[in-house]
């Protein structure tokens, strides 16, 4: 027994371990290689760096001590970095250079950082450059196991890409079917979706960047832009009723002027500054609709509770990466799984909550119709009783004549005066000339003038057909 432990602990002794040590600079003022060599670097635990928007530039340094390389690639979590510039120093080779990134040309295109790693590597310097803000992971895993992993997430990409690519043409063809604006704009916020994961996941980066290699500078606040626009003016439109001129319609009506600002000033303002001026609006925005949701919820608006239930599902999906992104947790693939996962459940709910406004509305102008449908006929009745009021032979009976208990003296060609109307109202009550002028204080001789202009206004012969037609008119 005591040979067995003298002869572990001298195993133990003579055994060499392996290590991968990781340490970085933040760099305000892009030192060049020779620079960096000689500075203090900070030890990382693992390869994965988060300094936000404080820096535009880092360095990172991996040191191999004894560790078996072969068959191992190193790679970077980040598609987005504008340019990634690594530095491989090795036994018995020179230093190795290799560039990466949106903005940079390397020889196989346009892609994020992937080195085949041997074990001649020994250290490699990677200097990461963004105009956004500075976040990634470097990690190593063999060379079978890194094929596998890329393309299985590669195929749920193409799923989560093809679930929105589908609620995008959905969207656009009710908005020509139906004409509701709504569905317009959730297209719109869909394909801000399309290009802010695209652009984080690298997909078509190749293709684009080819085409306009600084497309990686405008991207993210143009896309925030479009978010901002689009959602703006889905919730202002769902939300209409409940919200009318309350604070929250004129916070939406300011961001969707607002987004469209960031969308024009994102190609001709300092790309870093609106990078950070786009994910601030963003998030003030999402708070902004998630209050709208909830004040139009207590106006009794009951599907507005889905869209809070549907936005609840795509915070708990983004706040893991909302947590990597500020350093609370570590990274994780299933970050970015859960994250697609509720925003593809998302545009699902949000898309079904434009149809449940649809259908309200669509009963609302049905209701309108009906009532429309009943003031016409009720039109079209009066239109009759006013063309038999004209009729001077005979007056109304005492139920149409109720229907008509309104003042038509004003529809007459020339209205009657007040005095005039007096005169008429004691003519009615069979009194005779004289006795009308003791009623009304004047001579017999100005009741006759006044009856001369009532007949000539009424378009009739005689004291019957002037009574009988100012009965029918409810003016008598």
């Amino acid at each position: 027994m005591r040979i067995f432990i003298v002869f572990t602990l001298c195993l133990l002794t003579f055994t060499s371990f392996s290590e991968i040590r990781y340490s970085y600079f933040a760099d305000e003022n892009y030192h060049t290689f020779e620079e960096i060599k000689i500075k203090d670097f900070k030890t990382l635990e693992t390869g994965s760096i988060n300094l936000g928007f404080d820096y535009p530039s880092c360095w990172l340094r991996i040191d191999f001590i004894d560790e078996d390389l072969k068959d191992k690639v190193l790679f970077s979590q980040c598609f987005t970095n504008d340019t990634l510039i690594a530095y491989i120093e090795g036994v018995n080779r020179s230093l190795q250079i290799e560039s990466f990134g949106t903005l940079s040309k390397p020889k196989n295109g346009v892609s994020n950082l992937k080195i085949d790693l041997d074990n001649n590597c020994k250290t490699i310097w990677i200097q990461i450059t963004s105009h956004s803000f500075i976040i990634d992971d470097f990690i190593i895993l063999p060379e079978y196991e890194y094929r596998k992993n890329t393309q299985a997430y590669s195929i749920f990409l193409g799923i989560v890409f093809g679930v929105f690519l589908i609620m995008f043409f959905y969207n656009i063809s009710v908005y020509f079917r139906v004409k509701e604006p709504a569905h317009l704009y959730y297209a719109l916020f869909i394909i801000c979706m399309l290009l802010l994961n695209s652009y984080a996941e690298g997909y078509g980066i190749d293709f684009i960047w080819s085409i306009f290699p600084k497309f990686n500078l405008v991207v993210e606040p143009m896309s925030s832009g479009i978010g901002i626009l689009s959602l703006s003016l889905y919730a202002s439109r769902v939300f209409n009723d409940e919200l009318k001129s309350s604070f929250f319609k004129k916070s939406l009506i300011f961001w969707s002027f607002f987004g469209g600002l960031i969308i024009i000033s994102s190609f001709f303002l300092p790309s870093r500054f609106m990078s950070q001026v786009a994910n601030g609006c963003t998030m003030l925005l999402l708070l902004t609709v998630f209050g709208a949701a909830i004040y139009s919820w207590k106006k009794k608006n009951k599907y507005a509770k889905y869209f809070i239930l549907g936005w609840l599902v795509f915070m708990i999906g983004v706040s893991g990466r909302v947590l990597y992104n500020a350093g609370v947790i570590p990274y994780s693939v299933s970050i970015h799984i859960i994250h697609h996962i509720g925003s593809i459940l998302e545009a699902f709910v949000f898309t079904w909550v434009i149809s449940q406004y649809l259908n309200v509305a669509r009963v609302r102008d049905l209701n309108q119709s009906i009532l429309l449908k009943k003031y016409s006929d009720q039109l079209d009745e009066l239109k009759l009783l006013l063309k038999n009021s004209v009729r001077v032979d005979k007056p109304l009976d005492q139920m149409e004549g109720a229907k008509l208990n309104i003042d038509l003296s004003n529809y007459l060609i020339t209205p009657l005066s007040n005095r005039e109307i007096e005169v008429l109202q004691e003519l009615s009550k069979g009194l005779t000339y004289q006795q009308i002028a003791d009623e009304l204080y004047i001579s017999k001789s100005t009741v006759k003038t006044h009856l001369v202009s009532i007949y000539a206004k009424l378009e009739v012969a005689n004291r019957t057909e002037a009574i009988n037609k100012a009965r029918n008119l409810n003016i008598a």
